[in-house]
């Protein structure tokens, strides 16, 4: 068995689209249709497991759930999040190779960013 994918079900596709391929520079695998005028899109790579986004008109609560990516440089990622009025909720370093840092997503779910330090 191989993990496949996170789906999150979003309000504001566009949006969204925009945090996770822009802001946090995951790329776009591929678009399907997910019936008339919609589509899901995936991303992260081909070979790798991946992150789901599926339109929604309900209301959505991602209460006890985040996600993680780990980056290159915090410092970049959080210029970026703050210039596009993303803030971050909580940075800590569990351990001293390691920081954490969280904040909300478009739609509501806890995103962790993940930097490992080279020593």
């Amino acid at each position: 068995m191989k993990f496949a994918l996170v789906t999150l079900h979003v309000k504001d596709m566009q949006k969204s689209i925009t945090f996770y391929n822009n802001l946090l520079e995951i790329p776009i695998v591929r678009r399907q249709p997910a019936g008339p005028d919609s589509e899901m899109v995936f991303f992260g790579k081909a070979d790798e497991a991946q992150l789901e986004l599926v339109p929604s008109d309900t209301n959505i609560s991602y209460s006890g759930f985040s996600i993680g990516f780990e980056v290159d440089s915090l410092a970049t990622i959080k210029e970026r999040l703050a210039s596009n009025g993303y803030n971050i909720k909580n940075e800590f370093s569990p351990v001293p190779t390691t920081t954490l840092c969280f904040l909300d997503g478009p739609n509501g779910e806890e995103v962790e960013l993940i930097e490992y330090k080279k020593l």
